[in-house]
């Protein structure tokens, strides 16, 4: 059996790994550590005025310059707010001509209303493959029900205009003979 010694934080016995161990453990090491080292460096701090509020108050170290975070948090926000903000130029808007001063370094246009009608052309001119053949398919079936004169196909019936050229009952009975 080690040599055990006593732990100068805690007085437990343990077995040192090293010969010259002190502690039981590195949480005890550091905290004496730690302790001696706030006691021979301690300055004293004088007294603070709040940069956000004026108060006075006694800062827990060198740098603080708030007497409370609320105050740090708010007054950092505003420099992060300030920091990004940089004064815009005026800008031609591509749509209209006319000059505007945007609200952000991203904005393009001089109105949502320019903005929404240059990204319905882009999406028009995208999907204008798709929207072609719904067009052609809906309108020839308009041409049909027009020329049937609102009636139906098969049994001559008035029809309620819609997608299909026959009556609710020609339908059903077209289907069920599908099935």
């Amino acid at each position: 059996m080690k040599n055990k010694k006593r732990c100068l934080e805690c007085n437990v016995l343990f077995e040192p790994r090293r010969i010259d161990q002190k502690y039981c453990c590195k949480k005890h090491a550091s905290r004496v550590h730690g302790r001696y080292w706030r006691t021979k460096h301690k300055v004293i701090l004088e007294d603070k005025q709040c940069l956000e509020c004026g108060d006075w108050f006694t800062p827990n170290n060198r740098r603080q310059k708030y007497c409370c975070t609320a105050h740090q948090k708010r007054n950092y926000a505003r420099y992060l707010y300030y920091k990004n903000k940089v004064p815009l130029e005026d800008k031609r808007c591509p749509e209209c001509g006319d000059w505007f001063t945007p609200n952000n370094k991203r904005q393009i246009y001089c109105c949502r209303k320019h903005a929404m009608r240059v990204y319905f052309k882009r999406w028009h001119n995208k999907n204008r493959h798709k929207l072609i053949g719904k067009y052609n398919e809906y309108h020839k079936k308009r041409r049909m029900i027009s020329k049937s004169k609102g009636l139906c196909i098969k049994c001559h019936k008035n029809l309620v205009i819609g997608d299909n050229m026959q009556c609710d009952e020609c339908y059903e009975k077209m289907i069920i003979n599908k099935i």
